[in-house]
């Protein structure tokens, strides 16, 4: 396994220069103007965003068929966490169980993310992604294969670094929709090489609901020489919460000789708030 190859799959959250990025596209898609505002506010209300992650991963080398090849489950708590009132929400992962076996030491490292002061719950949220990240199947290890990582790009801020194509409608379940393919094309791009801080850029496809602009689908590919990544998610509706939130996730990764097939699935979807005695209500 090579630093290179793992380098080039880290995402560089809340990292991207503070100077505005030269304009891709000079008029972009009123879709797009709408699901990007859907995306400034569900971040507003999509505070403390906690869900059980069910995630089923499957690695085939070259010349194995399915069902060959190893497997693996894992069960962890996916959350969006904010550690500043001006800052984005991040999305991080906490590994619970891995083929059913708990991980030690993980039955109260939520409470205390959240109950952290923000430059320690920032440092917690690092280290325990990246000990998750550990648990991921290949010799690729990752960190960008998190349900939210395409409506990066629909963010205010990060539309002008992509060129979207001209809306297409579809349909998508009983909702009427626009398909919108995009490509990322000025930089500094959201995905960035861990290693030298070199561009990565990607491209997808956005199902965009007319009505109101919520996203109900994404598509990204993102990658290089050495690996290629494609993750599709799904957006539902659940109880006592008044946006769509990912429910199904699929990963397709490839390269050096491997292939790697994961389904996440979110239940248990709420949000966590921290009360006045500094308890959390679920």
């Amino acid at each position: 396994m090579t630093s290179k190859a793992i380098a080039l799959i880290a995402l560089a959250w809340g990292m991207l220069a503070a100077a505005p990025p030269p304009q891709a596209q000079t008029v972009r898609p009123a879709v797009v103007v709408k699901a990007s505002d859907y995306v400034k506010s569900y971040e507003a209300r999509l505070g403390g965003l906690v869900a059980e992650e069910n995630y089923a991963q499957h690695l085939l080398r070259d010349g194995q068929r399915s069902p060959a090849g190893q497997k693996r489950r894992l069960k962890s708590d996916f959350m969006l966490v904010k550690f500043g009132a001006d800052e984005p929400f991040t999305p991080y992962r906490d590994v619970l169980e891995v083929d059913g076996t708990p991980v030690a030491d993980r039955t109260t490292r939520l409470e205390q993310l959240f109950l952290q002061p923000d430059a320690e719950a920032r440092t917690s949220a690092a280290r325990i992604t990246n000990e998750s990240a550990r648990y991921n199947l290949g010799r690729f290890q990752r960190n960008i294969n998190v349900p939210t990582l395409a409506l990066e790009y629909l963010k205010p801020g990060n539309i002008e670094r992509c060129r979207f194509q001209t809306p297409r409608a579809e349909q998508i379940g009983y909702d009427d929709a626009r398909r919108v393919d995009f490509k990322e094309s000025a930089g500094p791009t959201v995905i960035r090489d861990s290693r030298n801080g070199a561009n990565v850029p990607a491209a997808g496809t956005f199902w965009i609901r007319d009505s109101d602009g919520a996203v109900l689908r994404t598509v990204i590919k993102v990658g290089g020489r050495l690996i290629q990544t494609e993750i599709d998610v799904r957006y539902c509706e659940v109880p006592k919460i008044d946006v769509l939130v990912p429910c199904r996730m699929l990963e397709h990764l490839s390269g050096r000789g491997e292939t790697v097939e994961g389904t996440a699935i979110y239940a248990n979807i709420r949000q966590f708030t921290v009360t006045t005695s500094e308890t959390i209500k679920r």
